[in-house]
């Protein structure tokens, strides 16, 4: 079997190209992640924990929601997590309704960081903004496809995709619809990240 990262097989296969060029874009994000990394002493993993905690308002994320959106293990999350309140970063909160569940959100301290730190995505949004709407959207669908069969086959967890939910459909000429809203969806209005998703069962 040839290696994607041979030269001469790339050449000749569209597919390894493409491989290598995601492989290509994970660096921009890992290298704009190790950046904010070396200013606050904190690991990528905890900044994306830090990010995502700050854009929940109703602080209802625990150590098993990261594990899930991260794929990653409990022990990892908790070990994390644990830093982070050692660090006065984030709280455990005991849940107002059921007692037994524990939510994190962040502390004054933390939401400061927070608010610093959302920001570290900006070189790619200069870079998008060069970019047409047309392209975009082109380049946005398929990236909806991928990921969605990479759920599938469960190499990721299941996010909250308009594709993959029981309020989407899909009309004759292609046009998108969701029965939540009741209207029909553009290309560029499809979500990555609905509230309101509920999964199908065919997905």
């Amino acid at each position: 079997m040839k290696s994607i990262f041979d030269i001469y097989f790339q050449q000749r296969d569209l597919d390894s190209r493409f491989i290598i060029a995601l492989e290509r874009l994970s660096r921009v994000f890992r290298n704009l992640l190790w950046e904010e990394v070396k200013k606050y002493n904190l690991s990528p993993i905890q900044i994306q924990f830090i990010v995502l905690l700050y854009s929940d308002p109703d602080n209802s994320i625990g150590v098993s929601q990261l594990a899930e959106k991260f794929n990653l293990t409990k022990a990892t999350v908790s070990d994390a997590v644990s830093s982070l309140v050692r660090k006065k970063i984030i709280v455990k909160k005991i849940n107002a309704v059921d007692k037994r569940i524990i939510n994190l959100s962040l502390t004054k301290k933390g939401k400061d960081i927070a608010s610093e730190l959302i920001g570290w995505p900006s070189k790619i949004q200069t870079e998008l903004r060069k970019h047409s709407a047309e392209e975009k959207t082109d380049a946005y669908i398929f990236l909806l496809k991928l990921i969605e069969s990479f759920e599938r086959i469960g190499i990721i967890s299941r996010s909250r995709m308009c594709i993959t939910c029981r309020f989407y459909e899909l009309k004759s000429g292609n046009t998108a619809y969701c029965n939540l809203l009741q209207k029909e969806l553009t290309q560029k209005d499809l979500r990555i990240d609905c509230p309101e998703h509920e999964l199908a069962e065919a997905v």
